[in-house]
């Protein structure tokens, strides 16, 4: 009962990977969870902790080549830039920066989960 998973030819494929609970997946198992909790940080109030966080998170996500190693380092950095924009100047520049952190983590997504 418990490999059940295993074969599902009812829905046309052979394996089906499990679904974890609390958590989308895509079709590797990969959670996809990092990214919804590394985008939630964008937002966060207190951008210092947001980025020791992001840290840890992008820890979690597979390096699989040096495109996707630059891309979370690119996206690390706007984080950062993020980080000090809206501690030195405020909230109102801090606008153009989270929106660069956003396309940067957006790039991260498309070449991780592709």
């Amino acid at each position: 009962m418990g490999n059940r998973h295993l074969f599902s030819f009812r829905r046309g494929n052979i394996f089906r990977p499990p679904r974890y609970e609390g958590a989308r997946t895509d079709a590797w198992g990969f959670k996809v969870k990092v990214f919804d909790r590394l985008e939630e940080l964008l937002d966060a109030g207190d951008l210092q902790c947001a980025l020791a966080e992001a840290r840890a998170l992008t820890g979690q996500i597979e390096r699989r080549s040096n495109v996707v190693s630059g891309a979370i380092d690119d996206f690390l950095i706007d984080l950062m830039t993020l980080a000090f924009v809206a501690e030195a100047f405020g909230n109102h520049l801090a606008d153009a920066a989270r929106k660069l952190a956003r396309r940067r983590l957006s790039k991260v997504r498309l070449l991780t989960l592709n």
